[in-house]
């Protein structure tokens, strides 16, 4: 499989997505702001409080396409796991995205509030 570093849209639509040929990005994300911002201490002062699924490393024996839930606890809990060395629990489906514009809106004096 090729691997690519920078490619703009166009490029990337004519030689991998229009003949839907498989292609592994590289250095994608390098500019994102989101990588040099998103610590683990900035996840734990924006979602620290938030209560989140956690689901085990291996798929449930029943069903293999899903991950038997194990526990969940504090966002701040897990990432400490995580800064201890702990990788056996995994997080699916978390928005920090929803936490950190909810509390940009109240800092608005906005009565908006993105949900889901």
């Amino acid at each position: 499989m090729p691997r690519v570093g920078h490619l703009d849209a166009d490029a990337f639509r004519q030689r991998y997505g229009k003949p839907r040929n498989p292609v592994v990005l590289k250095q994608l994300t390098e500019d994102w702001p989101a990588r040099k911002k998103w610590t683990f201490d900035y996840l734990k002062q924006v979602a620290g409080d938030s209560v989140v699924p956690l689901y085990g490393g291996c798929q449930e024996k029943a069903r293999n396409y899903q991950y038997a839930h194990a526990d969940s606890m504090p966002f701040v809990d897990y990432i400490e796991r995580l800064e201890a060395g702990q990788t056996d629990l995994r997080v699916f489906s978390f928005n920090i995205l929803r936490i950190e514009c909810n509390e940009r809106l109240a800092l608005e004096g906005t009565n908006r509030r993105v949900t889901g």
